[in-house]
């Protein structure tokens, strides 16, 4: 092929690289046509791989490692019930929001128990309202008391199921009585949902007219 040809060829393979990079930026570059071996590799390359640089966000919630430990012995002795550990996980990350959204509301200055205690006894008109606000903000302390409990003693019976699971697996025990008692503890995990009936753990309250 003679010099001619190939310089036709070159710039032909050039103006293909030119519209290339019309649909990819909007515009045309003449060094584009003219330098198209340099910028080619770029137009080649995966947009994605170019342009979202970000991890992928994990679609599970990391494992507590008292359920991991559970779902390991679980795996290697009854397989099928695994799954189960997933809402077991969901269980936990739902009480442990709903515990550190009420921390985060009982640390809140104006929820300080001193200054509201030494409110609620200074005598006048509004005292009955610095008292029923005490009495609120103890119920939200007692609450917060109650869920921290519930999460301890929660973590405490997954880990004596992960010993139950490996005794009844060198026991020779059955799947199904390990099964249920699985499926309680979720259920009971699940049920522990005393921020929903915050009005039933304290005393009504009259607004004054």
């Amino acid at each position: 092929m003679r010099v001619p040809e190939l310089m036709f060829l070159y710039l032909l393979l050039g103006v293909g690289v030119a519209v290339a990079s019309y649909r990819h930026h909007g515009e045309v570059r003449v060094w584009t046509t003219l330098l198209w071996p340099l910028w080619l590799p770029s137009l080649l390359a995966d947009p994605a791989a170019r342009y979202d640089t970000a991890p992928a966000a994990s679609t599970t919630s990391a494992r507590h490692p008292a359920v991991a430990r559970l779902e390991e012995v679980l795996m290697a002795w009854a397989p099928e019930l695994a799954d189960t550990v997933t809402a077991l996980q969901r269980g936990l990350d739902d009480l442990e929001a709903r515990l550190t959204a009420l921390q985060a509301e009982v640390a809140r200055p104006e929820h300080d128990l001193p200054s509201l205690r030494q409110a609620a006894t200074r005598e006048g008109p509004d005292q009955p309202v610095h008292q029923r606000r005490l009495r609120n903000v103890e119920a939200l302390v007692a609450l917060r008391d109650r869920l921290r409990d519930e999460l301890a003693t929660s973590l405490a019976h997954i880990e004596e199921l992960s010993t139950r699971v490996q005794l009844a697996r060198f026991r020779g025990g059955t799947v199904e009585g390990v099964g249920r008692q699985l499926a309680e503890l979720v259920a009971a995990i699940d049920g522990t949902r005393e921020v929903q009936q915050i009005s039933a753990s304290s005393p009504p309250t009259t607004l004054p007219s």
